[in-house]
């Protein structure tokens, strides 16, 4: 009984130095937690692609300094004629952060595998003293991403927008599987703060796209379940 004893005496007295170096630890600053999604099913085996960028089942953003994963999205595959008649298929991604109603984002990425790149055209109008975003520009198989971090404005002719806009974009679908319509990529590129811009020209106020806010951004995720509509 004695060697029990001890046993437990050393046990606890294990516990109680593991409890104080916690404690001490815990007086130091800890980053905001991310949420994580809840646990899942999932085959699919979680890596850092040849960029570093972690994959997973979730869908991962990474916009500036802020980071975040969900589960909850919905999608559909649509398709279109482009200009030169050839028959492309998109897939579309509305993802949100959990239980809230901003951050989110709408993405449009081709449904084959492959890398894309687009750029904004940054206009200069004769007249208007400020340059003025455009259309994005460059691969025609480079889809669209509208970053809603805080609202969704109407613009002056009616339409709804998002706050943020692609300065340039690249989407790499890595993987699509025809047979369980599931869909593996990585979106990279830099947004700038469109509502900050607009706010300035409604406000008589006008300033460059140049002078907006930026922040870089990331999203992935690896076999994404795609919905055909």
């Amino acid at each position: 009984m004695k060697k029990i004893a001890k046993i437990f005496a050393i046990g606890f007295g294990v516990l109680a130095v593991a409890s104080m170096v916690f404690s001490a630890c815990k007086k130091e600053e800890e980053p905001t937690p991310i949420p994580e999604p809840p646990a899942k099913d999932s085959t699919f085996d979680p890596y850092n692609d040849s960029t570093g960028i972690e994959i997973s089942d979730s869908i991962m953003v990474i916009f500036g300094s802020k980071k975040w994963k969900t589960l909850k999205y919905t999608s559909y595959i649509d398709s279109e004629y482009t200009s030169t008649q050839a028959f492309t298929e998109w897939v579309n991604i509305v993802a949100r952060y959990p239980q809230a109603p901003f951050p989110y984002f709408r993405l449009k990425i081709l449904k084959e595998p492959g890398n894309h790149t687009t750029y904004m055209a940054i206009n200069n109008p004769q007249g208007v003293g400020h340059t003025v975003p455009g259309r994005l520009m460059g691969d025609q198989k480079g889809g669209s991403l509208l970053y809603y971090e805080n609202t969704e404005l109407y613009q002056p002719d009616g339409t709804r927008t998002s706050d943020w806009w692609p300065l340039d974009l690249t989407t790499s679908v890595l993987e699509f599987d025809e047979y369980s319509n599931t869909l593996t990529a990585r979106v990279t590129g830099h947004m700038f703060h469109y509502k900050q811009w607009l706010d300035h020209s409604v406000n008589h106020d006008p300033i460059n796209v140049a002078d907006a806010d930026t922040a870089s951004i990331i999203i992935s995720f690896g076999k994404l379940n795609i919905i055909h509509r």
